[in-house]
Formats: structure tokens, sequence, C-alpha cells
């Protein structure tokens, strides 16, 4: 989360428990939240803290009393995914079994969107974002409003990822299908949130981590959701293929195709997609 300076207030907050009334000049440093509120630190005895929660109103309540309102919140939002029953309840179960294996995922901001709202989504299921990129908040931002369908296509479209998806689960490609492929999607994502609240706290630590690991690739940079796209005909890395192409065929990449497979699989290899990937299948086979 990005540390940020408490708004300048004269006034007191309400009770917070046990009668007890915090000065606002107790309180150092401030977290947003969502919908308005924020984690304040209240200063204890020597060097403690105690993490409060100020909602809208100004009042205050201890952390642990916030926390379930949160998680009823994410639960909520997934109940009320009306695209399809089917994807409703499929990432409920997944959302429930990650939290019993990663409890501090409670704290992550769903939000449950389409293609229609967010672009991105049209050619993934969905996507992570740092909190240092929104607002210290860790997001999960999943494909839900296009139904399952939308999950449907990606296993067309995709056929590669799905297959690397379904041996990380131990399964034939012939045994996926679009809910399982939902699921597995909503946990890599997840599991994407896990590494930017444990081994990349900053942002930039990640970002750099990633450069290097990207230009490990086979097309250095280049992410093997749109490299088929880019590779064809007319498409922008289409001469870089025709003027390279004697090299990569010595190399062992005798078409666009083979190209493409190596990419996508050295892809899912680098470290922070292992990360993901290792999360997801770690929660589905633990149920």
């Amino acid at each position: 989360m990005v540390l940020g300076a408490l708004p300048e207030c004269n006034q007191f907050s309400r009770s917070v428990k046990d009668g007890k009334t915090v000065s606002i000049r107790d309180l150092e440093h401030s977290y947003r939240c969502e919908d308005g509120e924020e984690l304040v630190m209240e200063k204890g005895p020597g060097s403690t803290r105690q993490p409060l929660i100020r909602l809208k109103d100004g009042s205050l309540i201890a952390f642990e009393e916030w926390k379930p309102v949160k998680l009823r919140r994410n639960r909520e939002k997934l109940d009320t995914i009306h695209s399809s029953p089917e994807l409703r309840a499929v990432l409920s179960k997944a959302y429930e079994w990650a939290l019993k294996q990663c409890p501090e995922l409670w704290n992550v901001e769903l939000q449950c969107l389409g293609s229609a709202q967010n672009q991105v989504l049209e050619k993934t299921g969905g996507f992570a974002r740092h909190p240092e990129r929104n607002n210290g908040k860790a997001t999960l931002i999943m494909n839900t409003e296009d139904g399952l369908k939308h999950f449907e296509t990606l296993m067309q479209a995709r056929k590669l990822s799905v297959e690397i998806s379904a041996q990380k689960m131990g399964l034939s490609p012939e045994e996926m299908t679009p809910e399982m492929l939902a699921a597995f999607i909503f946990l890599h994502e997840l599991g994407h949130t896990k590494d930017y609240l444990t081994r990349y706290t900053s942002h930039h630590d990640f970002q750099q981590a990633r450069k290097q690991e990207m230009q490990s690739l086979p097309v250095l940079g280049a992410n093997p959701s749109v490299l088929n796209t880019q590779l064809l005909y007319g498409g922008p890395l289409s001469d870089w293929y025709d003027a390279n192409r004697a090299q990569l065929r010595q190399d062992g990449y005798g078409d666009r195709a083979s190209l493409h497979r190596a990419q996508e699989k050295a892809y899912r290899e680098i470290d922070t997609e292992a990360y993901a990937d290792n999360f997801a299948v770690q929660v589905i086979r633990a149920n």
C-alpha cells in the first residue's frame, strides 16, 4: 500500500469501542481503502501502532471489526454476478478456497466488469493491479459481465494457454471446461495480488523484475496473448519476422506458429507468471 498524508481535520472522531475516543492528533499515516474509507494508524505506548478504519462519516472502528465488512462486500460482488449462475457459483467457490489457503487476500478489492467497461477484458479473463497503481489497493479485475460464453471463446482463441493451464492442473486439454478456465484465471490473478502483497510490495521492483523476465523470451518483451496477431502479415512484427526468418529457423522456429508456441511456454515459466500459476494450482489441489 502507498503511505499518504492524513487529511487535515480539527475534529475528534467518534467512539471506537469501550467508550474510548481517539483524538485526530493521535493518528498518523493513512491508506486509502475503498468507498471513501481509510486505514489509519493510532499511536500507542512507545512505538506501538494500532490499525483503525476511518469510515465515510469520519468515525473510527477497529481494523478487525472492518475485516468482515470487506469480506462481505467482496462476497456480495460475486453473489450479484447476473450474467451466468454457473460463473457466479464457480468464482464464489474459488474465492472461498483462496481465502482458506491465503487469508490475507481478504483485503484484495474485487471488480466484476465486462469488456464494455474495460477493453482489456475482451482478450483475457481478468488481470491484477499493484496497490501502488490503484490508490493503495491490490485489485483483481475479472470479466464476469460477458458471462461464461467469454471463457468458451477464450478456450478457442487461447488454445495453447488453456492447454498449459490444464497441464499444470494435471488435466488433459480435453478435460478443461469454461468453468475450470474461469476458476483458474481468477485464482491466477489472485496469485499476482498475493505476489504484490508479499514479494513485490514496491511496484518499481516488480516492474524491474518483470522487464528482466520478459527480455528472456524468444521474442524479447512480447506478450504471447497478442504475439500471434502481431506476427500475421501486415502486423507490427511481420516485417521483423521476415527479416529474421533464416535465423529463427536455425534457432528451431520453423514458422510463426512454432515461434508463438515457444513464446507462450516460455512466458508461463518466468518467475512472476509461474508464481501466480503455482498459487492457483496449490489452491485447486487443496480443495
